[in-house]
This record gives structure tokens, C-alpha cells and sequence, in this order.
């Protein structure tokens, strides 16, 4: 039978956790302590210690409730099992995306700026060449500084760079 707001409104902790269960996997995990998480459980090829193929039960975790509501949770896990419809293990997708928005949260326009200029310094660059592109990279900073490399389109660089273009004395030299 499938789970109620009412039952997840109704669920008490008690001395151990305890699932209420859904549907297609998902269930709602209570607790000790009164949380309530969402979990999708499901199975996938793989194989045992001696390399032998068999099918591996995995657990995929979908957000705590009420953050996450039980529409959302079903939703999510649709489209989980929409992605093991097409053989891909939605823990491994999720852990993919997870280190993928690290690295591009990491690789923001001011930080990718910063080690090109210290790269320049290092090189030996002019100290006139090293002043205007500090310069350069402060005017796009102030629109593309932390964005990431990865999100910033050309039309974007002209557009932090146009209030500056009709300004011609505005530069370090002047």
C-alpha cells in the first residue's frame, strides 16, 4: 500500500530506526533521534568477491523529509529508475555530479584570472603587462567573478566589458 502524508505526519521516533514503505523501493526511514530520510532501495549487476556475476542491492538516499516532500521523493525516484532503466547505477550518477560541481564550483572566472596572472608573474611579464591585466580582470570580476568557467558565454564578457568600452581614459595608464 502506498505511504500517506498523514502516515509521515503520524510517524514517532522510537528506540530503533524503522522504514515506512512506499512503493517501487522508496521508503521513508525514521529515526531515533526524529529524523525521517528518504531512501530508494534497488539492485544492479555486479559481482561477488570471487568475480562471479550477481545482482547487488544498493541503497540510494533522496533528501530528508519535509525538505523533501513525498511527491518530490517519488519524483526523484522515477527518475532514478529511469536511469537504471538505461543501465546507469544512480549512486554512481549522483556521485559523478556531486565531484563534476565541485570541480566547477572550484573553477570560477576569478580563480582561473588569479593563476593566469600569478603564471604571467612567474614568466617574467612587463610590469605595465601585468597591470593592465589585473585591471581587465577586476572590470570582469565584478559581473563573472564567481561563476564558473564552465557557465560564462561570450556574450557574457561583453557584456561586463561594454560599460567600459565607451570610457577610453578609464584604464591603469591614465
Amino acid at each position: 500500500m502506498a505511504l500517506s502524508t498523514t502516515a509521515i505526519r503520524n510517524a514517532k521516533p522510537s528506540a530503533k530506526p524503522y522504514k515506512l514503505t512506499d512503493e517501487k523501493g522508496l521508503f521513508l526511514l525514521v529515526q531515533p533521534s526524529g529524523g525521517m530520510l528518504w531512501r530508494m532501495k534497488y539492485r544492479v549487476d555486479g559481482t561477488d568477491a570471487e568475480g562471479n556475476p550477481k545482482r547487488v542491492e544498493k541503497k540510494l538516499g533522496l533528501g530528508v523529509y519535509p525538505d523533501v516532500s513525498l511527491k518530490a521523493a517519488r519524483d526523484r525516484r522515477d527518475d532514478a529508475r529511469r536511469l537504471l532503466a538505461n543501465g546507469i547505477d544512480p549512486a554512481e550518477q549522483k556521485q559523478r555530479d556531486l565531484r563534476s560541481a565541485k570541480i566547477s564550483a572550484a573553477n570560477t572566472f576569478a580563480a582561473v584570472a588569479e593563476a593566469y596572472i600569478a603564471k604571467n608573474e612567474r614568466d617574467g611579464l612587463a610590469l605595465n603587462t601585468l597591470t593592465k591585466r589585473r585591471w581587465f580582470a577586476k572590470i570582469l570580476q565584478k559581473s563573472l567573478g564567481s561563476r564558473p568557467l564552465s557557465e560564462i558565454q561570450p556574450f557574457d564578457v561583453l557584456e561586463a566589458v561594454r560599460p567600459f568600452e565607451a570610457a577610453k581614459n578609464d584604464g591603469p595608464d591614465a
